[in-house]
């Protein structure tokens, strides 16, 4: 098992590339640590009460208590995350973690309704999560590292809010709010059902990315880009099935098994419609594969079609989604497509420029990255 503090093998040399971070889970990366602090403090009762061991629980929760799904999980974080004691402190170890993993810049996501329950309005929590981010670069600056963190804040599927995170996005430009998402069930929830909500955002100006092609197929992709003007892709991975390989379209449990025995030629893929147009407009899926490997959407990392759809011209981005949760990293993201699919050092460098091309933030600062940090760091 990786350190349950920042998830990240010290030792891997991919550590000290540095990496873009757009899809990353404020709520389902606290440390373990922390989860225990804070729970103590708040009476709050964890299924373990050792860092290792609920770590361990955390990552094997579909085996360990069949029944729980993500949802659960995601309960018990934000349930320590309600104050803005509590959610500063986690910004602030956040901001830690990216730069023992090599993130010079990141995204973080989380979705304010979900951190009202001890009366903090929007706002609240909009400026705690910042003071805690500024915090926290202000560390790493004193150690040594830069890291710029920017927060995206997400509009839950199955909530009615979207109108007022699109408002505290609004107000939130001077406390690093650079876009909102939309998160939660995707399935039986339509991006569609939040479509004036993105549709105000956009208006004005306000930048936007959408969890689909997750818990279903390539529609909810559509969906998401038609209806809510999705700059940005969350995950994608369904998005192979409108893919064909060998002039038959898979599902997204078989298709890289049947490129694969086809011998993974590019030319071997057809692509649909929604995929098309996702290749041509070059929308980035912010990818997550281990996340995604675990039985939310494949049941393995040989499964995960993030190799299939960049050969099929998809821009493709790497993230870890919940860093604690999936007990990984983007260091960690990249050693797996290495491990499991051979990708190249161009390939892992292809990726990291696609996500800082997709990211929301200042494009000088985005600009000043590429020029001093990821290029020479790449190269």
């Amino acid at each position: 098992m990786s350190h349950p503090t920042t998830w990240i093998d010290a030792n891997d040399p991919l550590v000290t590339l540095p990496k873009i971070a757009l899809h990353d889970h404020l709520d389902g990366s606290l440390r373990p640590e922390t989860l225990i602090e804070l729970a103590t403090d708040a009476g709050v009762p964890l299924p373990r009460t050792e860092p290792g061991e609920l770590q361990f629980w955390l990552r094997n929760f579909g085996t360990v208590e069949p029944g729980r799904d993500w949802e659960d999980l995601f309960g018990l974080s934000t349930s320590v995350m309600q104050t803005s004691a509590q959610l500063r402190r986690v910004a602030r170890e956040y901001v830690h973690t990216l730069a023992a993993d090599g993130v010079v810049y990141a995204e973080t996501r989380w979705a304010p309704e979900k951190h009202r329950a001890a009366g903090l309005r929007m706002d609240e929590a909009v400026a705690a999560v910042w003071d805690g981010l500024e915090l926290g670069m202000r560390d790493v600056r004193a150690l040594g590292h830069s890291v710029e963190v920017r927060q995206i804040l997400s509009i839950m599927r199955t909530g009615a809010v979207g109108d007022e995170v699109v408002d505290a996005a609004a107000a939130g430009a001077d406390l690093g709010v650079v876009g909102i998402d939309l998160a939660g069930h995707e399935e039986g929830h339509p991006a569609r059902d939040h479509a004036d909500a993105f549709q105000r955002a956009a208006a004005r100006g306000i930048r936007r990315t959408v969890h689909a092609g997750e818990a279903d197929g390539a529609a909810s992709i559509a969906d998401a880009i038609a209806t809510c003007a999705a700059e940005r892709i969350g995950h994608g991975a369904r998005l192979v099935e409108d893919i064909a390989v060998a002039g038959e379209a898979r599902d997204v449990h078989t298709a890289v098994a049947a490129w694969r025995a086809d011998g993974a030629d590019p030319a071997s893929l057809a692509l649909g419609p929604v995929a098309t147009r996702i290749r041509d407009a070059g929308i980035v899926l912010e990818v997550c594969p281990t996340s995604n490997s675990e039985g939310s959407v494949v049941a393995s990392l040989a499964q995960h079609p993030v190799a299939l759809l960049a050969a099929a011209g998809i821009r493709v981005s790497l993230h870890p989604d919940n860093r604690m949760l999936s007990e990984t990293s983007v260091t960690g993201e990249m050693r797996a497509v290495v491990r499991e699919f051979g990708w190249t050092h161009a390939q892992l460098r292809a990726s990291t420029i696609n996500a800082l091309e997709a990211a929301f933030g200042p494009r000088e600062l985005l600009e000043r990255i590429r020029v001093e940090t990821l290029i020479p760091g790449w190269d």
